[in-house]
């Protein structure tokens, strides 16, 4: 995913392609899910979640597995 969206041009807030660490860390980020994070703890945030629970417990599950695992 992070090729094709350097392929297409796409760039982060400070202007540069995305990459691989970027995609990561968006994935990852619990603002997304409605919270607050203060020192690694999770709190109901103010605002209301984007990302439906279960499509977020979904792209954790496949963040976890590792990358380098072959398909078969």
């Amino acid at each position: 995913m992070a090729r094709e969206l350097r392929r297409e041009g796409f760039r982060n807030k400070q202007g540069t392609l995305i990459d691989k660490g970027y995609l990561y860390r968006l994935l990852k980020n619990r603002v997304y899910r409605g919270e607050a994070v203060h020192k690694v703890t999770a709190y109901p945030g103010e605002h209301d979640a984007i990302i439906d629970g279960d499509l977020w417990e979904r792209a954790q599950a496949i963040l976890q597995e590792s990358p380098r695992q072959t398909c078969q």
